[in-house]
């Protein structure tokens, strides 16, 4: 009765072994070994004869449940094996030689392979009991454990109806909504299915009835254990693309004025920057506080001018708006002059004086540090040739700018005492001979005038009775004076020369009638002497002191004008007429 079974105090849980002897002839020791374990059928905690060899036990039968099932259908018996059997096992010797003599080995085994066919077997531990029998109808049983496994994960699908396609494993691209870090996005919960029994699932933070999801990539993940503890996760993407560029505000215009630190008398101190503050908000859909920069800061210190201010700002998702803006520096604060003339200035002329500087320029200055432009209104200068009278000098200062300072202005009173200046006044006297048979003779010259100190033309005075130039003199020394005087100044000048006509012809007597018909008159009454004067101009004589003439007025002729000889006639020019002989 070896085989038949026994039972022990409880045991812990895993493989224990136990030794029997029994004696047959010979002392044999066999060996069983048995699991206590907690299976489907071993709830009770009563040891089980595992079936096995005599050294170790049958290793448990491990299978996994068919697909789709929470079980495992035993088809054809092919995957039960029944455990091996024997009786009397081993052999011996008795004479120490020859063949040893084996044992009988006829013994039956149930259940058969047949008999387990179609048998199903849960998810767990199945103990199944074999009974093996000799023919001399001892029997004994042991237990082969039947483990069944669920190796099959749990299975994602989509709920009943959904027409959406399943999302585990794939990238759902969005893009951000109008002023938005987000984009809305709503989809069908993934429904896990298992062939047993499926545990709690983790569902992630964000409903799938509809999140607004971040820029950026989300990993949206569910989890689920079956009952065997087998995972399954159904993971997608939610990739959201910010498409909106930040938006940047500033001031569109801004005007700043160069600060008049000079003062009215000029001492103060200048500066040629002012300070340029203008105002910019940046904001993104993204961005709490949206940074921007500018190439020139707000703040900064600029010179007058124009300016382009760009000011950029750029958001995570690389987008760039910029904003411009028109800067400008104006100077608005006129010059000042340091110095202005109050009284008049008086410049006297005499003869022989040239014109110096009479005044000096104004100095000014400017609250932007840069020198202005002094000018005289007719471009004057100080040394520069004025005619007599008063003038108004007048100044003005302007900077780069255009501003203009108050005008500068005085008066130059200009006193001129200088004489007129005569022009082709003769450097000596004029000698002539008298015309042949007369006792007068033609003298000329170049037109005589002058200019006063203003530059204006003058005549001599009482013009039309003075000697001209191309009138006949009488034999002797005739004084000639053209006198002059300055419209500016009343001074006087004058041009003194003599005509001095010679008489040079030697007395011929007549030596023919012919001679006297020539020279003598052959009419008496009103008629004029051969080779006298008979029209034009006459120049009168006062008196005669031995041979100079003391001139009087010039005067048209007013005598006779028919010759008293008829060979003779009255000819010449506006100037002087006589009679002569007849061509």
């Amino acid at each position: 009765d070896f085989l038949r079974p026994h039972y022990y105090p409880p045991q812990t849980l895993g493989m224990s072994r136990i030794v029997v002897q029994m004696r047959d002839k010979t002392i044999l020791s066999l060996a069983l070994l048995f699991t206590v374990s907690q299976g489907s059928l071993l709830n009770s905690g009563t040891p089980v004869n595992y079936c096995g060899n005599g050294t170790n036990a049958m290793a448990p039968i491990v299978v996994s449940a068919d697909p789709g099932s929470c079980t495992w259908l035993n088809q054809k018996g092919i995957n039960i094996i029944q455990p091996p059997t024997i009786d009397n096992t081993g052999s011996y010797n008795p004479s120490k030689s020859g063949t040893p003599e084996e044992f009988g080995r006829e013994v039956s085994v149930t259940p058969t392979i047949e008999e387990l066919e179609g048998i199903t077997y849960a998810i767990g531990t199945t103990n199944v009991e074999f009974t093996a029998k000799d023919k001399y109808g001892r029997v004994n049983s042991c237990v082969v454990p039947v483990v069944v496994e669920d190796a099959e994960l749990p299975q994602w699908s989509q709920p009943a109806g959904s027409t959406s396609p399943l999302l585990c494993g794939s990238i759902v691209k969005l893009q951000t909504e109008k002023d938005k870090c987000t984009a809305f996005f709503k989809y069908a919960l993934p429904i896990a299915t298992d062939n047993c029994k499926v545990l709690t699932p983790q569902t992630p933070s964000h409903p799938a009835e509809g999140f607004n999801y971040p820029a950026g990539m989300t990993v949206v993940e569910y989890k689920v254990l079956d009952s065997a503890a087998n995972a399954a996760k159904c993971e997608f993407h939610i990739d959201v693309k910010d498409i909106q560029a930040p938006t940047i505000t500033c001031d569109p215009e801004v005007i700043s004025v160069l600060p008049n630190n000079i003062g009215i008398d000029g001492k103060g101190q200048c500066t040629d920057k002012a300070m340029v503050n203008y105002k910019c908000v940046a904001a993104d859909n993204c961005e709490d506080k949206q940074t921007f920069s500018c190439n020139i800061p707000t703040g900064s210190q600029l010179g007058v001018g124009s300016y382009k201010i760009t000011c950029d700002t750029t958001d995570q998702a690389g987008h760039k708006s910029s904003f411009t803006i028109d800067a400008k520096v104006d100077d608005r604060s006129p010059p000042v002059f340091l110095s202005c003339p109050s009284a008049p200035i008086t410049h006297t002329i005499m003869d022989g004086d040239s014109f110096g500087p009479m005044w000096q320029i104004p100095k000014a200055v400017d609250n932007s540090c840069e020198p202005p432009t002094v000018s005289e209104s007719k471009n004057r200068k100080p040394g520069d040739f004025m005619s007599p009278g008063s003038h108004q000098i007048t100044y003005t200062a302007t900077d780069k700018s255009g501003n203009s300072a108050p005008e500068c202005t005085f008066l130059v009173t200009v006193i001129d005492h200088r004489a007129p200046t005569i022009n082709n006044c003769p450097t000596k006297n004029i000698v002539v001979a008298a015309d042949m048979h007369a006792t007068v003779a033609r003298a000329t010259w170049t037109a005589i005038n002058a200019t006063d100190t203003n530059g204006n033309l003058l005549v001599a005075q009482n013009i039309d009775k003075l000697p001209k130039s191309g009138m006949h003199f009488h034999v002797g020394i005739n004084p000639v004076e053209f006198k002059f005087k300055s419209l500016v100044s009343g001074k006087e000048s004058s041009c003194q020369f003599s005509v001095i006509v010679n008489d040079a012809e030697r007395p011929v007597p007549l030596k023919q009638a012919t001679d006297t018909s020539m020279f003598k008159c052959t009419k008496s009454g009103e008629y004029v002497k051969n080779h006298r004067q008979c029209g034009g101009l006459f120049l009168t004589l006062k008196s005669r002191n031995g041979h100079l003439n003391n001139l009087g007025d010039v005067v048209p002729y007013s005598g006779p004008v028919r010759c008293c000889n008829d060979n003779f006639e009255c000819r010449g020019d506006d100037m002087y007429k006589a009679c002569l002989p007849k061509v």
